[in-house]
């Protein structure tokens, strides 16, 4: 019957952590389409070259959906291989969009393209490199980790690498590191000297006004050596400060998976009692077995002792009487062992502690290892023919609890 309930509760459980899984994955947001790459996408040309990239848009709808797609703040510099068309269910499709320097200037230009349907508009960042052949340095950027989340009136953290791809020659430099929008108008700029030998690394940390609006916004790194530009842009947004949940799914998937933890947590003590429960049963039996063992092998031994003792009067009847006594033994030590394991469960449902468990299981042990009354039982029957032996064992502290009632 325990087997049963432990295994009901079990599968409750699991059905309950089965279905939080399903309601999370079920009535968290789903956008209506899916653009790859879906962050943004960084273009790097050589002045009057082009290039081209390519997007994957999928529907994640079951129904078809009709797709406009427009480019902003490129002008003339890009254009895309399509600007609309339909997608059927779970359908995709790669749009080219081909990059081409037409002005002949070094720059970062930023932009965007925005993809709609009747459901749902995506802005795709993009940022577009155009750079000198001649160039004499580089520059990479890479976001510092504590300052990846920017906001009015916070902080951006830029690491900046440069490197001169001539050497490690020593030189003077001029660094221009500026902050503009995607309508490509200026809003920050700061002027450096630096002393470059090979290579350079410069940590900017960049205090963002108050004013600034939220949006997307370029980092641009200039370097201007014997009037050769070299130039590098970063992408960075910035958003509100978060202080709680968003949407209604951020509440949900909260809630959802706050019960989830606290159901794996209930589960993970239910097995733990579980197996404790079972250890300190485990322990029980076996010292249950070796207290049985001990009886029945000195009721064992004596009868061995008493065919061997000559002459003894009526030996065959003492032997059959001590074979008696051997029945009684084993049937009142299984009960004893019953209530000790009934007893055992109850102290578990009451919560008892392991170590008081552990406590009582050492009493049952010490009192499993008195023997007086099937010494005395023995005796009895044997007529005292075994005093000696039975001493003899008696000094191995075998058990006599058993026969208490049967005296």
């Amino acid at each position: 019957m325990v087997n049963k309930k432990k295994w009901w509760l079990v599968g409750i459980i699991t059905v309950v952590l089965a279905l939080g899984i399903f309601l999370i994955f079920h009535f968290s947001e789903k956008e209506s389409f899916s653009v790859n790459p879906s962050l943004s996408l960084g273009v790097k040309i050589l002045l009057l070259e082009q290039t081209s990239e390519t997007i994957k848009i999928t529907n994640n709808e079951n129904l078809e959906q009709s797709f406009s797609l427009s480019l902003n703040n490129f002008q003339n510099i890009a254009s895309l291989s399509e600007d609309s068309f339909t997608l059927g269910a779970k359908e995709s499709k790669e749009i080219e969009i081909l990059f081409k320097d037409i002005e002949n200037k070094v720059g970062v230009y930023p932009g965007k393209l925005v993809i709609q349907t009747a459901n749902l508009k995506k802005e795709l960042p993009i940022l577009l490199t155009v750079m000198n052949k001649n160039r004499i340095f580089t520059v990479d950027h890479d976001g510092i980790p504590e300052y990846s989340d920017v906001h009015p009136n916070g902080k951006l953290g830029v690491r900046v690498q440069i490197f001169d791809m001539d050497g490690n020659n020593l030189r003077e430099i001029k660094v221009v590191y500026s902050i503009k929008d995607f309508n490509d108008e200026l809003i920050l700029s700061d002027e450096t000297d630096l002393t470059v030998e090979g290579s350079k690394e410069v940590k900017k940390i960049i205090d963002i006004p108050e004013t600034m609006a939220y949006g997307n916004y370029v980092f641009v790194t200039t370097i201007n050596y014997n009037d050769v530009e070299s130039i590098e842009g970063y992408l960075f947004a910035i958003t509100p400060k978060q202080t709680g949940f968003k949407t209604f799914s951020d509440y949900f998937n909260f809630f959802v998976i706050s019960i989830l933890i606290l159901i794996v947590v209930i589960v993970a003590l239910f097995f733990y009692f579980i197996k404790t429960r079972d250890a300190l049963l485990i322990q029980l039996k076996k010292q249950q077995s070796q207290e049985l063992r001990r009886n029945l092998k000195l009721i064992t031994d004596s009868q061995k002792a008493l065919k061997k003792i000559k002459p003894v009067k009526d030996k065959e009847k003492k032997i059959k009487k001590i074979e008696k006594i051997k029945k009684k033994v084993y049937e009142h030590v299984k009960k004893k062992q019953k209530k000790q394991e009934v007893e055992l469960k109850k102290l578990k449902k009451r919560g008892k502690k392991k170590s008081d468990i552990e406590e009582k299981l050492s009493q049952w042990k010490k009192q499993g290892y008195n023997m007086f009354e099937t010494e005395k039982e023995i005796k009895k029957a044997s007529g005292g023919v075994i005093n000696k032996q039975i001493n003899e064992w008696k000094k191995q502290g075998y058990d006599t609890s058993a026969l208490r009632k049967q005296i």
